[in-house]
């Protein structure tokens, strides 16, 4: 039978409409959970009517569970579980792995387990976005829909030249990232993703999670994400 992906609107519209809204109470069905993951602490924030169908909330790079938090409050009639990735938020940040997309992927495995989850649907900004689609290819049969929000994807660059210009550009990029300048370096990543409609009191906030986040783990993601291999085209049967 034909697996397909599919773009949940609502989502996607409560997403944009919310962004510039007054932070929501949270609910009071709202808990944390920690699930131990590869010998470490996974947190994810549970809320909504467990009874439910689920959606997983995968927030972007060097963000956390919180940038979902004018999100969840929209999808009460849903059980609704947001992760705090490995080496963001609460989460435990070792600092000697590989953060690469088929690990968060394992890591939001280990999460949907730890919460008993039937096919849910995997709602993943920027980053996020990769991390679903690694958990499609890796769990074809445990999804029910992704929802691509500002997601992040890549093309194979058509020939070899190309490819090399690019692999060059990413490291120059990252020897920034990884440089006494980090901080600004972020600071001007994060200005590019802005389409000038962002409130200004919440970009400085996006801003102060984005730039102080943890270091090694951030652009451990960032480089991996970049890695070509991954992104080689696939279909879904």
């Amino acid at each position: 039978m034909k697996k397909y992906l599919r773009i949940c609107a609502a989502a996607c519209t409560a997403f944009l409409a919310c962004i510039a809204a007054q932070a929501a109470e949270s609910a009071e069905s709202e808990i944390w959970r920690a699930v131990s993951f590869e010998g470490n602490d996974v947190l994810y924030q549970d809320s909504g009517n467990p009874e439910a169908p689920a959606l997983v909330f995968i927030h972007g790079w060097a963000c956390n569970a919180s940038f979902w938090r004018f999100q969840v409050p929209e999808f009460e009639d849903y059980r609704v579980i947001a992760v705090d990735l490995p080496g963001f938020g609460n989460s435990a940040k070792p600092g000697n792995i590989a953060y690469s997309i088929p690990y968060f992927a394992r890591a939001v495995r280990a999460v949907i387990e730890d919460a008993g989850l039937d096919q849910p649907v995997l709602v993943g900004h920027s980053m996020g976005y990769a991390i679903a689609r690694q958990y499609l290819i890796c769990y074809p049969e445990s999804v029910k829909a992704l929802v691509n929000v500002d997601g992040a994807y890549f093309r194979l660059p058509p020939t070899r030249e190309a490819r090399m210009v690019f692999e060059k550009e990413v490291e120059e990029m990252l020897a920034t990232f990884e440089g006494p300048q980090r901080a600004q370096a972020v600071d001007k990543f994060i200005d590019s993703t802005f389409y000038g409609k962002t409130p200004s009191d919440l970009q400085a906030e996006i801003r102060a999670v984005m730039t102080t986040a943890d270091g090694y783990a951030s652009t451990s993601a960032l480089r991996e994400m970049l890695k070509l291999d991954q992104w080689r085209e696939r279909s879904f049967t």
